[in-house]
């Protein structure tokens, strides 16, 4: 299983020539290559520009006249996503939104098995083509969420913040377009899910009409992407909240307390210091983190074995332990709590 964000990342230079080639078939992308492929050295990861190879797929995409890239029998026509972008510009706010959308791909029977659920305060976006397995068709569902959520930004003229993701194993020898984006990823059998935070799920939508959506999410791609290549080196900006500084530092790659105080440039007693001021520990921050993982962890089909591992205990006993402390319950128990909850949530939406 998948830790952290960097074991599911990209290269920063460009997608991996691999990655689209599952999507376009070889020699395409090898075409593509020579046009704006990376010149790396020698044994570096061979790939294509970012922004390029987003339109060159966008090409690709109407020369089929089909939006899974000739994924999916039959294929999914061109107008189809912009109609599930209309349908969710109709909500109240983000989760209404989506709610819709969730609605409209099964009742039009769309190429896309969408599911959303709240939960805890978060907002959990679940997506897999309904075409046959094969790689190529968990590269067209991993980029679906992409751009989805690059859609989203732009209806909601706001970055969204997305604590945690998950995406195909199948993937996990190229990465996933969610690492781009999703502070924590991890595997999941197949397909993608995104969860977003409240703040976020209750925001409202601008007035936008859904025939920009490509545009206005190219534009947010080329946004999102300078966020991505600047977060590992951005200074924290002047009073800004230490303990939200290093509940960031944590999500983004887990590390002990000495190493979290050396990226934020001070000591260990002065971090425990700055946190002690407003009433925080280093402690409780990092369990909080494992806390909200455990409980996006026990809505999937994980074992608890599994989950155990993922979040860095010993055995199923431990996350018993654990989850009995941070829920009052068995694991089995809030996993049954949480698959009640998106049950009853799924009945009122449907």
């Amino acid at each position: 299983m998948l830790g952290h964000t960097a074991r599911g990342s990209f290269p920063e230079g460009g997608f991996p020539l691999d990655f689209i080639a599952t999507l376009i078939g070889g020699d395409a992308a090898e075409a593509a290559y020579r046009d704006f492929g990376s010149r790396a050295g020698r044994g570096a990861p061979r790939t294509l520009d970012f922004a390029a190879t987003w339109k060159m797929l966008a090409a690709h995409v109407k020369a089929l006249g089909d939006e899974s890239h000739g994924v999916a029998q039959p294929g999914a026509p061109l107008g189809n996503f912009e109609l599930m972008c209309d349908a969710m510009l109709h909500g109240r706010n983000l989760a209404d939104g989506l709610a819709r959308m969730v609605r409209f791909a099964r009742v039009m029977n769309t190429d896309m098995q969408l599911e959303t659920r709240a939960v805890r305060g978060k907002l959990y976006l679940s997506g897999l083509s309904r075409a046959p397995f094969s790689i190529a068709r968990e590269a067209y569902t991993d980029g679906f969420a992409m751009v989805l959520h690059c859609v989203l930004r732009w209806t909601m003229g706001r970055p969204l913040h997305a604590p945690q993701a998950e995406f195909s194993a199948h993937l996990a020898p190229y990465g996933s377009c969610l690492s781009m984006y999703a502070c924590r990823v991890q595997t999941r059998e197949e397909g993608f899910l995104v969860a977003y935070d409240e703040a976020d799920a209750q925001a409202p939508f601008l007035e936008r009409d859904a025939a920009g959506w490509l545009d206005g999410s190219y534009r947010e791609f080329r946004r999102l992407l300078e966020e991505w290549h600047a977060r590992p080196a951005v200074p924290p900006a002047e009073g800004d909240d230490i303990a939200e500084r290093v509940r960031r530092n944590l999500i983004d790659k887990p590390a002990g307390q000495a190493e979290i105080a050396r990226r934020l440039g001070m000591s260990v007693a002065t971090l425990r210091r700055r946190l002690a001021e407003s009433d925080r520990s280093f402690r409780g921050i990092a369990g909080a983190i494992k806390r909200d993982t455990a409980e996006m962890l026990l809505s999937t089909e994980r074992t608890t074995h599994e989950i155990a591992s993922d979040l860095g205990l010993s055995d199923s006993r431990c996350l018993r332990r654990a989850c009995r402390t941070w829920f009052g319950d068995s694991p089995s128990e809030v996993r049954r709590t949480l698959l009640k909850s998106f049950d009853g949530k799924h009945r009122r939406h449907a």
